[in-house]
């Protein structure tokens, strides 16, 4: 039974008032009064005496719903936390995932001129050699490289 504290805290609060409401009609005779100033009497009773239990339930359960919520709040916290930190994780994954395409495209690009020179068309830019291309091409596959090897260490620590 999941709301037992509800059932056997409500059980209680009627249980007192049941009582409260016994003993005050065994105390004055046991009968119904027409008079509204006994009504007002039997009220003034009640709350002194069940009141009191109620009050005393409900700062109880006001107590336990508050340990209640600090708990959930701090597994909240943690819950956010573990996902701010995922998502820094795949934000660094997709930046090296760019890195890599970006010198893969770079690489590729300098392979093409290369590729042109073998052909004897040599579309060169100022200041560009078969040398420099082939350098410039080395550099990118080594960023390329670099990088995965990176993202690698990444992927398996996910694991």
């Amino acid at each position: 039974m999941k709301n037992w504290k509800s059932l056997a805290s409500m059980l209680i609060v009627v249980g007192v008032l049941m009582l409260a409401a016994m003993m005050y009609f065994f105390s004055f005779g046991g009968e119904l009064s027409s008079e509204s100033g006994d009504w007002g009497a039997f009220g003034s009773y009640l709350s002194g005496t069940a009141g009191v239990v109620i009050a005393l339930f409900a700062v109880i359960w006001l107590i336990y719903s508050v340990s209640i919520q600090k708990e959930e709040l701090s597994q909240l916290k943690s819950e956010l936390k573990k996902s701010g930190d995922e998502q820094v994780v795949q934000t660094r994954i997709s930046s090296l995932t760019a890195l890599i395409n970006s010198y893969g495209t770079a690489a590729s690009v300098s392979q093409q001129k290369l590729n042109a020179c073998n052909d004897g068309d040599n579309h060169f830019l100022p200041n560009e050699t078969p040398e420099t291309i082939k350098q410039t091409m080395q550099n990118e596959l080594s960023n390329m490289a670099k990088y995965t090897k990176e993202l690698e260490v990444i992927l398996q620590d996910r694991t």
